[in-house]
């Protein structure tokens, strides 16, 4: 399913809820050379994050950073030439809990904030399945009131957005979302 949206100009592959154990991504290579250079995760469905990078882009090792708890987010800064992407793959907390889902999203920002201090970076890019809903159309369940999802996981990742001058890809998608029927993709693109 993964290989046919992966083309030969994709410099990254993010992937979340990997459920796989770590150890069955490091030789595991992708349509085009994509390569698993980031992971983070525990053997659990609601867990697990995957950055796959194209070969032209080598991966600072230093520069790795993973969240406290395995399996919400893996960072890492990229070499193109000279040039320097900062890469993450995000995996929100998935339950209702808010003051969980905002601490991961402070450690991201902590994250964040210390690789753009210690490295020239050029450019951000945050993909993943952050769980959590900016306007009614990011989400299909009924169950919850839009208004009191997670308000103060939603004021930390503001703060993200806003400090990094990161854009929603959803608000400039035609179609308003990056979530698909059946959860096959939810890949919010957060890049400045």
């Amino acid at each position: 399913m993964i290989r046919k949206f992966i083309t030969n100009d994709t410099h990254f592959l993010i992937l979340t809820e990997t459920k796989t154990p770590i150890q069955k991504f490091k030789y595991k290579k992708m349509k085009y050379c994509l390569q698993p250079t980031l992971i983070s995760g525990k053997e659990t469905r609601q867990a697990g994050v995957a950055i796959y990078s194209h070969p032209s882009y080598q991966l600072i090792q230093t520069s790795s950073r993973f969240s406290t708890n395995p399996g919400h987010f893996a960072c890492g800064v990229y070499d193109n030439h000279g040039s320097k992407v900062l890469v993450g793959a995000v995996y929100g907390e998935p339950s209702q809990a808010d003051i969980q889902s905002a601490a991961i999203f402070q450690e991201l920002h902590d994250t964040l904030s210390e690789l753009t201090a210690l490295y020239e970076i050029n450019r951000i890019i945050l993909a993943g399945d952050f769980n959590i809903t900016f306007q009614y159309s990011d989400t299909s369940s009924t169950i919850y009131s839009y208004t009191n999802r997670k308000p103060r996981a939603k004021q930390v990742l503001y703060k993200i957005i806003d400090k990094f001058q990161l854009v929603d890809a959803a608000k400039i998608l035609k179609n308003g979302s990056t979530h698909m029927a059946h959860n096959i993709i939810k890949i919010p693109v957060l890049q400045n």
